[in-house]
C-alpha cells in the first residue's frame, strides 16, 4: 500500500510540473505585441511627419515674404517716380508748351479697365471660372506709368532742329544711355565699348525708338515729343522727332532756335512707359503673375489719345520686354488719395475696410484728373508654392472678432490652387503708401 501511494504522488507532480516547459508567444500575445508596435511605429511617423509639413510650411511663407516684400518696393519706387523728368500732366503744367501740344504727357496713365479685374477676366474658360468661384474676393488691378526709368539722368542733345537732334559722344551725352557707371566722369570712350556692333547697336536703337524725348529750350520751358528713328554711329546717334518740334519765331518765348548750332546744345531725358499687370504663366495657368512691360509710349502718347483714355488699352503696343515681378499672385490693388480740383486738398483718404478698395475718384470715370492724385497705396498678396494637405479654406471663424474681416470670412488667408483638391495655400499680404510726383510742390492743381 505504501509504494502505490508513492507512485501516485510522484505520476501527480509530474503533471503539475509540465506546463512550466513549455517556450514563445501564444498567438494572442503575438497579435497584442504586433498591434502596440504598430501603434506607436504609426505614433513616431506622425510626430516627425507634422514637424516636416511644419517646417516646410514656415521655410515657404519666410521665402514668401521675401518675394512680395521685393515686388512690393519695385511697385511702389516706380510710381513714386511716375512723371520724373517729366510732368504729371503737360496739358495742365504751365511750364509746358506750346498749348494745344502736339504730344500730352502724363506721369500715370488709368485705362479703361484699369481696376477690379477677377481671375476669370484674366484667364478665361472653365479654370479661370473654376479658381474664381474657389476665391472670390481676388481682384486684380493694373496702370501704365511713364518716367525716366532707364535712362534717370538728364542728357545733352547736340545739332537740334524742329524734326531730329543728336546725341553726341561725351560723358553727358552717348556715355550716359549706354553705360551702367553713373559715376564715371572720363569724357573718353570706355576700352572695349563699340556701340557699332551689330547686336548691342540693334538693342539700343530698337528701346530708343519707343521713347518720348523731353527737351528743355533756353527760357526754361518742356517740350515733348516722340522718337520716330535712332540710328547709332560711331560718333553718336542720330534721332528723328515725330511730331516736330515747335521753333522759336515770332517772338515766341518758348521753343527751340530757328538755326541748329553745332556748339549748343539742349537738356533733354528720356521717357520710358511700363505697364504693371497681373497675367497668367503662360507654362503654368494656375500660377499668376505681376508682370511690368514696355509700351511703345512713342506711339501712344499723342494728343488724339486724350479723349478715349477711357477706352484704351495698351495691348496693342507692347514691346517684347516682359520682367516678372512676382509669382504666385492672389491679389493686387492699386488705389489713390485724390486732391480736389479747385484748391488741391486731399479729399479721398479712406482707410481700407476687409477686402473693398476705396474709391479714386481722379482715376475713375470718363474724365479722368491723374494729376490730383497726391498718394498711391499699394496692396500685393502672394500665396505659397504647395496647398497643405488637409488645411480648410477661409479657416477664419467668428467673422466679427477678426479686426479687418468683418462679415467677409476672412479671405486672403488661404487660397485654393486646385477646387478640387482639399487643402490650400498660405498668403502673406503686404502693403505700402507713396506720395507721387505732382503739382502740389508748385501750389498747382
Amino acid at each position: 500500500m505504501l509504494t502505490a501511494h508513492l507512485n501516485i504522488r510522484s505520476f501527480s507532480a509530474n503533471r503539475r510540473r509540465r506546463p512550466a516547459l513549455r517556450a514563445g508567444f501564444t498567438l494572442v500575445e503575438l497579435m497584442i505585441s504586433m498591434m502596440i508596435l504598430g501603434l506607436l511605429t504609426s505614433i513616431i511617423y506622425g510626430l516627425f511627419h507634422t514637424t516636416a509639413e511644419t517646417l516646410t510650411e514656415v521655410d515657404s511663407l519666410a521665402e514668401t515674404t521675401d518675394i512680395a516684400r521685393f515686388a512690393l518696393e519695385h511697385v511702389r519706387n516706380d510710381l513714386q517716380a511716375a512723371g520724373s523728368q517729366a510732368t504729371p500732366d503737360s496739358k495742365l503744367d504751365s511750364w509746358s508748351q506750346p498749348k494745344p501740344s502736339t504730344v500730352q504727357v502724363r506721369g500715370l496713365l488709368p485705362y479703361s479697365g484699369w481696376r477690379g479685374k477677377t481671375i476669370g477676366d484674366l484667364m478665361g474658360g472653365t479654370d479661370g471660372a473654376a479658381l474664381s468661384t474657389a476665391n472670390p474676393q481676388s481682384r486684380f488691378d493694373g496702370m501704365v506709368i511713364v518716367g525716366a526709368y532707364d535712362i534717370p539722368q538728364s542728357v545733352m542733345l547736340g545739332n537740334v532742329a524742329a524734326g531730329s537732334a543728336r546725341i553726341n559722344t561725351h560723358v553727358r551725352g552717348l556715355h550716359r544711355i549706354v553705360l551702367s557707371d553713373p559715376f564715371r566722369t572720363e569724357v573718353s570712350t570706355p576700352s572695349g565699348f563699340d556701340i557699332t556692333t551689330p547686336s548691342t547697336k540693334a538693342a539700343v536703337e530698337q528701346k530708343m525708338a519707343t521713347r518720348l524725348v523731353r527737351l528743355t529750350d533756353r527760357q526754361g520751358f518742356f517740350h515733348f515729343t516722340g522718337i520716330k528713328t535712332a540710328v547709332a554711329d560711331g560718333t553718336g546717334m542720330a534721332l528723328e522727332f515725330d511730331p516736330s518740334l515747335k521753333v522759336a519765331t515770332g517772338g515766341a518765348p518758348y521753343g527751340i532756335e530757328s538755326v541748329a548750332e553745332v556748339d549748343v546744345e539742349y537738356d533733354a531725358a528720356f521717357l520710358d512707359g511700363f505697364w504693371y499687370r497681373v497675367v497668367p504663366d503662360p507654362f503654368d495657368r494656375s500660377n499668376l503673375q505681376l508682370v511690368r512691360e514696355r509700351v511703345d509710349i512713342s506711339t501712344l502718347h499723342q494728343t488724339t489719345l486724350e479723349p478715349a483714355l477711357a477706352t484704351w488699352a495698351p495691348a496693342s503696343s507692347l514691346v517684347s520686354d516682359r520682367v516678372v515681378i512676382a509669382n504666385r499672385v492672389v491679389d493686387f490693388r492699386l488705389w489713390f488719395d485724390c486732391g480736389e480740383t479747385t484748391n488741391g486738398i486731399v479729399t479721398d483718404i479712406a482707410w481700407n475696410q476687409g477686402w473693398t478698395t476705396p474709391a479714386s475718384s481722379c482715376m475713375e470715370g470718363a474724365n479722368k484728373v491723374p494729376h490730383l492724385a497726391r498718394v498711391a497705396h499699394i496692396r500685393l498678396s502672394v500665396r505659397t508654392e504647395h496647398e497643405r494637405p488637409n488645411r480648410p479654406h477661409l479657416t477664419v471663424t467668428n467673422d466679427a472678432s477678426w479686426r479687418g474681416f468683418e462679415a467677409v470670412n476672412g479671405p486672403m488667408r488661404s487660397y485654393d490652387i486646385e477646387p478640387n483638391a482639399i487643402g490650400s495655400a498660405s498668403v502673406v499680404t503686404v502693403q505700402a503708401t507713396v506720395e507721387l510726383t505732382n503739382f502740389a510742390m508748385r501750389n498747382i492743381f
